[in-house]
């Protein structure tokens, strides 16, 4: 029986010249000749996409023939016969961080350059910080590089933890950068740092751990617009005349919204130190019983944020907390099964390759989406959701990642399955989604 030729594509993230480029930063490892490099980092990426079901034994087998066949269309030698698992873990170890940190630095300029509309709501591009802390596999080395929580838990040391902290586009759930720090690390100082290029134009969501007068004022300085969620004391820290403009709205029952001063980095006495900072204060009264008030500062006026629009603004950044579950995994067990602190900064890298893989497929759906239902590409994210059929295909509709348990120690995103063509151990030539490069 005449087996069809293989039809293999790239990932929507990179062209072949980008990954002939990348090749470039990968260190030699002794094989390159039965083993090119880019073969080694489409591999890695497909195993990533595959969350880690399939052991290097069992994926093997399957991916050399398909890569083989990628690579000989691109005139690069490849050994038909696949290299030993053994053989595989070294590479991999030897492969280093630069090759995967330059595929994420021209993955964000190719979503810079081609998805810019799509991060936009309020004509402002949504950005979102948040971290979590991340269970790694029990050894000692891992335990001496990153540390882990204080106590026992049942009478066993806890597992050693990672604080990851991402800066996410919140419309498009695309993480643009991130920090792994070991587990006492300051999340603020984390999400600081990953802010600091934020500027006009920029919208930031974040949580309550995250509220920091000398951050807010600073952010706001660079003209970086603000929408925070704040604890139910935090009103505390508004100047007497904004206190009392809250309590007197209060009593009038409904919605809290109003001007108030904020405090910047008080003494003592609870006199500003750093001057006082005006924002705009809304409390959202539950819709339903069991829900909590919700309460926001923002910078952005009623005029250019309603009130009811608020609190689903707010709520997108919820995909950045069910985008972390990626790296969970169930029960907060060690999805990240790395055992080395290098390879664990690898895989937790790679992982996030696989995570902004897929969320390019979704965003190009939803531009040939926005075009064949309005039979051209609108100039702006914002005209297009002025239209009355525009929840269809906004932007900030696209579907979140959902994880199916297929065991205790691996989960499988079921958006991945659904809109990327299968990985390339499912008996297809197809790699992933993007432009065909025969």
């Amino acid at each position: 029986m005449e087996v069809a030729p293989y039809a293999v594509q790239l990932p929507g993230c990179w062209t072949q010249e980008d990954l002939h480029e990348v090749a470039s930063l990968c260190g030699p490892w002794g094989c390159q000749a039965r083993w090119p490099p880019e073969a080694v980092l489409l591999f890695l990426l497909n195993w990533a996409m595959d969350n880690r079901q399939h052991t290097f034994e069992r994926y093997l087998p399957e991916a050399w023939p398909l890569l083989r066949a990628l690579v000989q269309g691109w005139a690069l030698p490849m050994a038909p016969v696949a290299v030993t698992p053994a053989a595989l873990c070294q590479v991999r170890q030897r492969l280093g961080m630069r090759a995967l940190q330059a595929l994420h630095q021209k993955a964000n300029a190719h979503a810079s350059a081609d998805l810019d509309m799509l991060t936009r709501r309020w004509g402002l591009r949504l950005w979102a910080v948040d971290g979590s802390w991340l269970n790694l596999p029990p050894e000692p080395v891992l335990a001496k590089q990153f540390g882990r929580p204080s106590g026992t838990e049942n009478g066993r040391l806890p597992l050693p933890q990672a604080l990851l902290v991402s800066l996410d586009l919140v419309n498009l759930g695309w993480i643009v950068d991130y920090r792994l720090e070991p587990c006492h690390y300051p999340e603020l100082r984390a999400g600081i740092a990953l802010a600091a290029g934020l500027g006009p134009g920029d919208l930031l969501l974040a949580d309550r751990l995250f509220f920091d007068t000398p951050w807010m004022k600073e952010l706001r300085d660079r003209c970086v617009e603000l929408l925070w969620r704040v604890t139910a004391v935090r009103w505390k820290s508004f100047c007497d005349a904004s206190r009392t403009n809250v309590r007197e709205l209060r009593q009038r029952g409904g919605i809290v919204d109003c001007q108030v001063m904020l405090k910047v980095d008080t003494d003592h006495r609870g006199q500003p130190r750093g001057g006082l900072l005006p924002l705009r204060y809304l409390e959202l009264p539950p819709c339903h019983s069991g829900q909590e008030t919700m309460r926001l500062l923002t910078s952005l006026s009623a005029e250019r944020l309603p009130a009811h629009e608020a609190a689903d603004g707010y709520h997108q950044r919820w995909g950045v907390e069910t985008d972390i579950r990626f790296y969970k995994g169930p029960d907060h067990l060690p999805v990240v099964l790395s055992r080395k602190p290098d390879t664990v900064q690898q895989e937790v890298l790679l992982r996030l390759l696989a995570h902004n893989w897929v969320r390019s497929v979704q965003a190009q759906a939803c531009l040939l989406a926005r075009a064949a239902d309005s039979g051209s590409f609108p100039p702006s994210g914002d005209e297009f959701a002025a239209r009355p059929d525009h929840r269809r295909f906004h932007p900030t509709r696209l579907a979140p990642l959902r994880y199916r348990r297929h065991s205790r120690r691996c989960w499988r995103s079921d958006s991945a399955a659904s809109i990327c063509p299968a990985p390339i151990h499912r008996h297809t030539a197809t790699i992933a989604s993007g432009p065909s490069l025969g």
